[in-house]
């Protein structure tokens, strides 16, 4: 946020998929991402010369991470009043379950 902001970060106990998740929030108050944009942020070879710092958040990897996890990843943008990213995750309860499925 060149021109800065506020960063809040929040977790939240919720249902995501009807099953027990927790949600992992991150939002600004900076420039919101356009629309375009949104749809193609964590694919590994997309670049952009106008938004640098994108690059810098390594996206692609953070996706691989949350998903090599069991979780999903959202992206929500509105002009004027910043961008969030939420990542679900399993809880620690629905991985044990699984866990236990699995075997």
């Amino acid at each position: 946020m060149p021109a800065g902001g506020t960063i809040t970060i929040s977790t939240t106990k919720t249902e995501w998929k009807g099953k027990t998740s927790v949600l992992l929030r991150f939002s600004d108050t900076g420039k919101e991402i356009e629309t375009a944009l949104i749809s193609r942020l964590f694919e590994p070879q997309f670049k952009t010369a106008a938004d640098k710092e994108l690059e810098e958040l390594e996206l692609p990897n953070v996706y691989a991470i949350v998903k090599k996890n069991g979780g999903d990843i959202a992206v929500v943008s509105q002009p004027g009043e910043g961008t969030a990213f939420q990542i679900y995750l399993p809880s620690a309860q629905e991985k044990a379950g699984l866990a236990k499925d699995k075997t």
